[in-house]
Parts: C-alpha cells; sequence; structure tokens
C-alpha cells in the first residue's frame, strides 16, 4: 500500500518522466518514444508501478497506465484504462489510448470498437479517425482506412501520417497515382522522410516512370544513408534499366547489412548473370540456395546459367527442381521445354511448353519466334491434322 505522500511522489516522478519523452498522461502520442532508462531503472518502476494506491486518483491513474503502455506492458494498462472508463465512461483520453492498447495487442476488432465511440463523443477527432484507419488497414480493410484517414486530413490538412498512410494503402490496392499524390503531399510538408520518396519510388516504377522512381530512392538514400529498403528498389530499378554494375553495387549493399537476404543473393546473381560473370552469378545463386533450398526463382536461374555454359545436364536439373518446389512457376517449365525442345524431345517439350502457356498465355508468342519451340508447334499442329 502506498501512503499519501508516496502516492503524490509516485505521481510526480511519473508525470516527470512521461513529460520527459514527449507521453504525457493524457492522450498517448501517435509513435511510442523509445524509453531511455536502464533496464535496472525499468524494473524499479514497473516494481513502482505494481504498488497499489491507497485511493483512486484519474491523474496517477492515467499516469500509470501511460507508464504500462510505454513499457510494453500492454495487458496493465489495458485493465487500468478499462477501470478509468468504468467509473468514467466519457473519458475520452482513457477511450483513445484504449483503442490504442488494443492496436499493440492486435486485438483489432476490440480497438475499432473503443475508437468507435471515441469519435462518437468527438466528431472532430482527427487522431481517433487516423487510429481507427490504421486498425482497418490492419484486418485487410483498405477501404475504411482509406475513408478514416481521409476524414482525419479533412479536419488537419497538415495531419502528416496520416496522409503517409492513406498512401500507403492507396500504393497496396494499386492506386499508384493517387499514391504518389499522397507521398507528394508528405514530402512538401516534411521534405525529410526518406521513406517518403522510398514510396512514392515505389509507386512511379509500378506505373512505368522507371527514371523518376530511381531519383526518388537517391533522394531516399540522400536523408537516410543505411535505408536497406532503398538500396534493394534502386538496385532493382537500376537492373531494369540495364545498369548491372550499379545495381551489383547495391546489392552488395544490401547483402552486407543482410548477409541473409535470399532476394538480394539471387537479384545479385541474376546482375552478374547479365553481365556474363557466371562464376559470380554461381556463387550468388549457390549462397541463396544454402539459406533456402527450395527457393524456386534461384533454381530456375541457376538453371539459366548452368545452360549458357552448355553443361545441360545441370541445367535440366535445376529447372526440374525449381518445378518440383513451384509446379506453377511458368519461367521453369518455359526453360525445360526448350532444352527438350533441342534435344529432339518433342513431347516432353510440348508438355511443359504447354504447361508454361497455360500458365502464363504470353509465353506462346515468344515460342512462335524461338528457334526450337516454334517446331514443337509446328510438329504439334501437323500431328493434330493427321
Amino acid at each position: 500500500m502506498l501512503f499519501m505522500s508516496d502516492q503524490s511522489h509516485l505521481l510526480s516522478k511519473l508525470t516527470s518522466y512521461l513529460n520527459e519523452h514527449s507521453i504525457g498522461t493524457s492522450f498517448l502520442p501517435l509513435s511510442k518514444p523509445e524509453p531511455s532508462l536502464s533496464s535496472a531503472d525499468k524494473k524499479f518502476l514497473v516494481n513502482l508501478l505494481m504498488l497499489q494506491p491507497t485511493h483512486y486518483d484519474i491523474g496517477l491513474e492515467m499516469a500509470r497506465a501511460n507508464t504500462f503502455f510505454v513499457l510494453g506492458r500492454h495487458q496493465n494498462s489495458k485493465h487500468i484504462y478499462e477501470k478509468i472508463l468504468n467509473k468514467n465512461p466519457y473519458h475520452i483520453s482513457a477511450r483513445y489510448n484504449l483503442g490504442m492498447t488494443h492496436i499493440k495487442s492486435e486485438k483489432l476488432q476490440e480497438a475499432i470498437i473503443e475508437l468507435n465511440k471515441a469519435i462518437q463523443q468527438s466528431p472532430r477527432f482527427a487522431e481517433g479517425y487516423y487510429q481507427r484507419g490504421n486498425a482497418y488497414d490492419e484486418t485487410g480493410n483498405s477501404l475504411n482506412a482509406i475513408d478514416d484517414y481521409t476524414q482525419a486530413i479533412s479536419i488537419n490538412p497538415n495531419f502528416v501520417q496520416a496522409i503517409y498512410n492513406r498512401g500507403v494503402v492507396h500504393a497496396k490496392i494499386d492506386l499508384h497515382d493517387s499514391a504518389i499524390s499522397d507521398f507528394n503531399k508528405v514530402i512538401r510538408l516534411r521534405p525529410t522522410i526518406s521513406n517518403a520518396y522510398l514510396n512514392r519510388g515505389a509507386s512511379l516504377d509500378e506505373i512505368g516512370d522507371h527514371q523518376a522512381a530511381l531519383d526518388d530512392y537517391t533522394m531516399a538514400i540522400d536523408y537516410n544513408c543505411t535505408n536497406v529498403n532503398a538500396f534493394f528498389n534502386r538496385a532493382k530499378t537500376l537492373f531494369l534499366l540495364g545498369k548491372f554494375h550499379d545495381s551489383i553495387s547495391d546489392y552488395t549493399y544490401v547483402i552486407k547489412r543482410l548477409p541473409s537476404d535470399v532476394e538480394s543473393l539471387n537479384n545479385r546473381g541474376l546482375a552478374f548473370d547479365s553481365i556474363g560473370d557466371y562464376n559470380q552469378a554461381i556463387s550468388d545463386y549457390e549462397a541463396a540456395l544454402r539459406l533456402n533450398p527450395a527457393y524456386a526463382e534461384t533454381l530456375n536461374n541457376l538453371g539459366a546459367v548452368y545452360e549458357a555454359l552448355n553443361n545441360v545436364e545441370s541445367a535440366i536439373s535445376h529447372y526440374y527442381s525449381a518445378i518440383k518446389n513451384n509446379p506453377n512457376y511458368a519461367s521453369a517449365c518455359y526453360n525445360l521445354a526448350r532444352l527438350h525442345a533441342k534435344s529432339d524431345s518433342l513431347s516432353l517439350s510440348l508438355e511443359y511448353l504447354n504447361r508454361s502457356i497455360l500458365l502464363d498465355p504470353q509465353l506462346e508468342e515468344e515460342a512462335l519466334s524461338d528457334e526450337y519451340l516454334s517446331q514443337v508447334l509446328q510438329w504439334d499442329m501437323m500431328r493434330r491434322l493427321q
């Protein structure tokens, strides 16, 4: 039990801590600041928080709940917010904070229910719409999320987080022009947000404006030189534009930071393959397969290298392995069909060619212009006419 003087001291201590970290004893901030307390200090603070006050003090209860929230003790914070709301159902900061606690605990429907109540109580509550938008986004309800972000922005036109998140959701559902518009607004309001350039670049890539995307990835790196995702995206776009050496350089940076990233190893291998450095390509592909032996794309790419090196047996083996791990991999089926055609195994070639076209109808046109596969298609046509 705490005596009255102890209780006042605890409130003072907690309030000081919360204010120092821009958290406060009312509405939780939009993003959780990282506490700078040592492990020992945190443990001491938690022990203090577990003490039961002698009498109810709403200021102390909010301070305790907010501190539990920041320390990741969401069940404790939830219990206290609910206790406050039992005594005062219209305590909007406790209601809002309870919604945020549910989001952190991944209880999204409960979060939406609490945020509905907060918004009903205060229809101009921009942060309420924003957090409910986040909850809707997490449940996969993108359209409701966009509606809520839009409502928050209509109340506060400079609500950067809402504009940014709406851009992310627009991109997620392939509304890339709208996403670009949102990220343009974010950049006008906060030109130093690295990920705003990263995300705008990704949407520019999706609409085919690769040079503009490349410029955005570079801006993202300028504002955050450790933005691994920007390096990765720039590497992909550089490869697409045929700038293979620059692509290799960016993938190398990513791999140094994330040595177990299978996709980066695979993609750098593809870039080495494109400049004819087959030994380095094989090295990267084998490194990727050590991490994920079932990665079908790498198995297919390694097969292509062996095919280029006229090691037909290894090429066929890797194409088969790619198909075994991903039976719907059209490219591997097509490559296998082509190799069987080269060796005059027409029936086998036709089997895998038909399979590849079924998975990707555009491959039929490619096959018609291929020296060997066009003969397989001709043979099949003649056979049908007999």
